[in-house]
């Protein structure tokens, strides 16, 4: 019933949603004329920082076949755009989500940056596509409009087929679970009619160490507590007795997250004790500095979020990741040939029969079950057998 209830709200907020982009969109396009100039490339991927992970590496590809691009995306991954991929960017337009939705003043501005040029193609590679990736591929100008097939996670049949008639070609998707890393390389295979062979990497040596690094005494083991949602958030409690494990095994514990986790860490540090040997550097770190803190930790524990995409981009060797099982076998876990250092602790139903759980899971908005059941005792099982392994080398603890 929650999640016949969940999905029904969300069915309703997403079509006042439409109702409004589509009010605003007429009105605006009356006000904005048609640009001068043409470009080659634009790429619409608004979606979260997971996703932009697991998809840019395929931006060099896309460059060495139509040159250098626009990318159109999420504001929330603009560090990772900046520090990592502007070799193969011409512009990055950043898309504040909430404010493109709410902000008509805010969603006029993006419309003007949209619109300043047009483009000889248009690829929109995401495979869940919404009402904000189509609103933005409905308002910019192309001679031809490329997108993935996709599915109807994020939009009803209908709206998807309004959608779908803003494109020149679909690019067919396999209609079965996959990665989304192979999700994304079977797009680009079928975009560039060609075999290609890409890693899943991010190389954080080329940045300058953050003088954080300085602030952090080894050996520690981070917590990362943060999501997007709080159903994929495990208790603190639980948190808070994994760093003790770490803290009575001769480390030290940095807790990471969003401004808005600062206090739960608090929360934490106060639950654990050994204050002295617990850093809260939730709210204070890019996705930068969050890669060069992960990295030079022997452990990272996280909620099944972006952090855990980071953490096995930059091949950190000790990745536990806590999960109820939203979106089995599209996001969790890894596969073998991409990492063999991801240990994923699942809820109890989950364990009984993973292929069983990854059909019914893809069938719901959300998962129902509740993360708190994953028990701490299951998580520091994980932690002990992952030890066997060699302890990580750490490519530069101290700024020079």
């Amino acid at each position: 019933m929650k999640i016949l209830w969940y999905s029904l709200k969300m069915f309703k907020i997403k079509k006042i949603k439409l109702l409004y982009s589509n009010l605003l969109d007429s009105f605006y396009k009356i006000l904005i004329f048609n640009p001068q100039k043409q470009k080659q490339v634009i790429v619409i991927r608004t979606d979260a920082i997971g996703d932009y992970l697991l998809f840019r590496n395929f931006l060099e590809p896309i460059y060495h076949k139509y040159g250098k691009i626009t990318l159109v995306g999420n504001q929330a991954y603009q560090d990772l755009v900046l520090n990592f991929d502007m070799s193969y960017i011409d512009t990055f337009i950043p898309i504040n989500r909430k404010r493109f939705i709410r902000n008509p003043l805010y969603h006029f501005y993006i419309i003007k940056q949209l619109r300043k040029f047009s483009y000889k193609i248009l690829i929109n590679p995401i495979y869940s596509r919404d009402y904000i990736s189509e609103n933005i591929a409905h308002l910019v100008l192309a001679e031809k409009k490329i997108a993935s097939f996709g599915d109807l996670s994020n939009l009803d049949q209908k709206t998807k087929i309004q959608y779908d008639s803003n494109y020149h070609q679909l690019i067919p998707a396999d209609p079965h679970i996959t990665f989304e890393f192979y999700r994304n390389l079977e797009f680009i295979k079928h975009l560039l009619s060609c075999e290609i062979n890409i890693s899943y990497y991010l190389p954080i040596d080329k940045l300058q160490p953050t003088t954080l690094l300085d602030q952090l005494p080894q050996p520690y083991s981070t917590l990362f507590i943060g999501a997007s949602e709080n159903f994929r958030k495990w208790g603190i409690q639980h948190f808070a007795e994994v760093g003790r494990f770490f803290i009575q095994n001769g480390e030290n514990v940095v807790i990471c997250g969003g401004k808005e986790d600062y206090q739960k860490a608090e929360e934490i540090k106060k639950l654990m004790g050994y204050p002295q040997k617990i850093f809260n550097l939730c709210g204070k770190t890019t996705l930068s500095e969050l890669a060069q803190v992960v990295y030079n930790g022997n452990h990272l524990l996280s909620n099944e979020t972006s952090c855990v995409h980071l953490a096995i981009a930059i091949r950190h060797n000790k990745v536990f990741v806590v999960s109820n099982g939203n979106h089995f076998g599209r996001f969790i876990p890894y596969p073998k040939e991409l990492t063999q250092n991801y240990f994923p602790i699942y809820h109890p139903t989950i364990e009984k029969d993973l292929q069983a759980y990854q059909k019914f899971s893809n069938l719901q908005q959300r998962s129902d079950l509740d993360i708190n059941d994953i028990q701490t005792q299951q998580v520091i099982k994980a932690i002990k057998y992952a030890s066997i392994k060699s302890p990580k080398k750490c490519y530069n603890t101290q700024k020079q």
